[in-house]
C-alpha cells in the first residue's frame, strides 16, 4: 500500500491543469498579489480553476493571474 506524507506546503507536482483551487494567501507572495482586498475582488470566493502551470519558475496561473502552489488547496 501506497502510503501519502502530508505537509503543509503543496508541491507544483501536486497541481495539473483544470484543477479546482482554493487561494489561501494573504499577503504580498506571488506576483500578481497586492493583498487580501485585491484577492477578494478578483475572486469573491476565493476558488478558481488553473489554467497554466509553470514548472520552471513555480507559478500556477489562475485567470491571469500568478500564484505559488503554497498560496493554493485542492478543492
Amino acid at each position: 500500500m501506497r502510503q501519502i506524507k502530508l505537509s503543509i506546503f503543496n508541491c507544483i507536482d501536486d497541481f495539473k491543469v483544470g484543477d479546482r483551487v482554493k487561494i489561501i494567501c494573504n499577503k504580498k507572495t506571488a506576483t500578481t498579489i497586492k493583498d487580501k482586498k485585491w484577492i477578494d475582488c478578483r475572486f469573491p470566493d476565493r476558488i478558481g480553476k488553473i489554467t497554466h502551470i509553470y514548472k520552471k519558475t513555480n507559478i500556477i496561473e489562475i485567470k491571469g493571474f500568478h500564484f505559488h502552489p503554497t498560496d493554493l488547496i485542492l478543492v
